[in-house]
């Protein structure tokens, strides 16, 4: 039986439909346009190909995906890395010749912002057999070595364990710091796996989103030459979050970039930078997924056909064809609805003396029973005042010493590469609980000095990367009123 090798091209964008009124929200355009996703199935056998044609939509700043399926005598193929370009409606780059992640069952996608430029994108892909395969981090999220991270510019909150797996929703967030007058985020990452000692077609992944536009440039350390050069794929983040939020939206973006051979050293090391540049807006970055494919690529490619694949963007106010001349033929239905809308308006009109007494019969019961509450939550605040002061007098003369703030703390162990953590929750001298608009907290602590605690729902956090296993923590919190 001869094989059929066949891909399964599956292109998802978008249709958009938006109000022409101006958006507070700097992703959706003020045009009414919408994407129609052209979905292109394309099949090879005896090298006579077929295609089959459908459609999805999606709005404008949504995620988008991109995505083939691969098999071969009907079976899906999982041993295969795919590359994916996407080309403007002017011919220019929109991704460039970037790695697409493996699924199940032969699906490899690529997800992606959708473009707010009209027109028709051009897509082509290319992918070969694999004859091994490995990640740093595995494709289910467990995380086996450890990644050590240093920062350059602005802050950096989260565990290098939050970058394993790109479907958890937990990220690492770097704040940018203002540096003349351009803001920046800076970081060094470093990839140690025992088991992986050559590079064999390394690509970096990385899956985030921001709270702005920042630049976003990837570099890898060159031993050799003991300098960090710049990787060719940078990516400019799109504004997914509010910049007033303080979550990520869950619509991220993705970008990779091929590794060279001179990017691991002796001991297996890959060092990655990554500079974010916000111009001269403020920024922070969201890092959802930072990892590393190996994989060791056999020379036999997967046949399919090239360039079978579109993305059309337009507008359908153009599409739409002399509407008064449509909605002429339907006069006899315009008649009919203001017949029906005059009989109605006339038994409204009937009774809308008995509505209007109705109204304001229930206007003057709400108003009695709100004075009603109103005297009685007056009452019994001064009756509570009362209490309360009894209480104070009753512990004055038992010489009992009240604390006004009292706090509780819990503590978690410094592990390597981890974040200590303490939380603090605090009560009155009545036992009830304290929050960020009674109190402010401020920790210091013999390895990191002062610093201020972040309120958290129901507690004060304070926490900071460990170094090193078993660090001696002193620490020692004040609280005051506001």
């Amino acid at each position: 039986m001869k094989k059929i090798i066949s891909l399964l091209l599956f292109f998802v964008l978008l249709s958009i439909s938006v109000l022409s009124q101006p958006s507070n929200n700097p992703i959706f355009p003020t045009k009414l346009e919408f994407v129609e996703l052209v979905e292109r199935v394309t099949s090879i056998e005896k090298q006579t190909p077929t295609i089959d044609v459908a459609g999805t939509d999606y709005y404008f700043g949504e995620n988008g995906k991109i995505f083939l399926q691969l098999s071969e005598d009907g079976l899906p193929i999982d041993n295969a890395s795919c590359d994916l370009s996407v080309y403007y409606p002017n011919n220019t780059l929109f991704v460039n010749s970037q790695s697409m992640i493996s699924s199940d069952n032969g699906l490899q996608f690529y997800p992606f912002i959708v473009p707010s430029v009209a027109g028709v994108y051009m897509i082509t892909a290319n992918c070969k057999y694999f004859i091994s395969e490995q990640w740093f981090f595995d494709l289910i999220g467990d995380i086996h070595y450890p990644l050590l991270y240093q920062n350059l510019n602005g802050s950096i909150l989260g565990s290098t364990y939050n970058l394993n797996s790109y479907a958890d929703s937990e990220y690492i967030t770097t704040d940018a710091v203002k540096i003349g007058t351009t803001y920046y985020t800076g970081n060094i990452y470093d990839f140690q796996h025992e088991t992986i000692t050559n590079m064999s077609d390394a690509v970096l992944f990385w899956i985030g989103e921001s709270n702005s536009v920042p630049t976003l440039t990837f570099y890898y350390f060159n031993w050799t030459n003991n300098e960090f050069v710049e990787l060719p794929n940078s990516i400019t983040l799109s504004q997914t979050i509010n910049p007033q939020a303080t979550q990520p939206s869950g619509i991220s973006e993705f970008v990779t970039n091929p590794l060279p051979d001179d990017a691991m050293n002796s001991s297996g090391v890959i060092r990655i930078k990554i500079v974010g540049d916000g111009g001269t807006k403020d920024f922070i970055v969201y890092h959802n997924w930072l990892n590393i494919r190996f994989s060791e690529l056999s020379n036999q490619s997967i046949n399919f056909l090239r360039g079978g694949g579109e993305l059309n963007v337009k507008n359908p106010i153009s599409d739409m064809i002399n509407l008064s001349g449509i909605f002429s033929r339907f006069d006899f239905i315009d008649a009919l609805i203001l017949s029906s809308y005059t009989n109605i308006t006339s038994q409204v009109s009937t009774h809308d003396s008995d509505i209007k007494n109705l109204i304001s019969n229930l206007d003057s019961d709400i108003s009695s029973l709100s004075s009603q509450c109103n005297a009685n939550y007056n009452l019994l605040d001064g009756r509570l005042d009362v209490v309360e002061d009894k209480i104070d007098l009753i512990l004055e003369k038992l010489n009992v010493v009240t604390s006004d703030i009292n706090l509780y703390a819990e503590t978690f162990d410094c592990l390597e590469g981890t974040n200590w953590k303490i939380e603090i929750t605090a009560t009155d001298n009545f036992a009830n609980y304290l929050t960020d608009e009674d109190i402010i907290c401020d920790i210091t602590t013999n390895l990191w000095g002062n610093e201020s605690m972040i309120w958290n729902v129901d507690s004060f956090d304070y926490q900071h990367i460990c170094l090193y296993a078993n660090q001696t923590i002193d620490w020692g919190v004040e609280c005051e009123e506001i």
